[in-house]
């Protein structure tokens, strides 16, 4: 896997965990030409902190808009229990990648839910 870090600032911004982990993005909002728009992507996680995450996709959502996050938490991060978050949030910023066709995103992380892999209970 590759190497985590934490980066705070003294710009007052909450300290991020670069924790490239599996993400399923869902969201639905209005488009520029008021007609409704939705995507459902697999991507993965650049950072998170204790008020929200940053990653990359292939559409770019509106900002304000309302999404959910499937978060693959895998075996092998060891101090933390296998199994999925699932992070409820907004959109706060989105941010054209000029070398690339996909879209930063900046979402908050307002309600989540840890699911355990079934395994975890079926020890004995």
């Amino acid at each position: 896997m590759s190497r985590m870090w934490s980066q705070s600032g003294n710009d007052g911004r909450a300290r991020r965990h670069r924790i490239p982990l599996p993400l399923r993005v869902r969201t639905e909002w209005i488009s520029r030409n008021d007609q409704p728009a939705g995507l459902a992507e697999d991507t993965v996680m650049e950072n998170i902190s204790q008020f929200g995450c940053y990653f990359l996709l292939t559409t770019e959502p509106t900002v304000g808009s309302e999404v959910e996050m499937e978060i693959t938490i895998p075996v092998e991060l060891g101090r933390i229990s296998a199994g999925k978050v699932y992070c409820q949030g907004r959109v706060l910023r989105v941010e054209k990648q000029a070398t690339t066709d996909r879209t930063g995103v900046a979402c908050t992380i307002d309600r989540f839910r840890l699911v355990p892999r079934i395994a975890d209970f079926q020890t004995a």
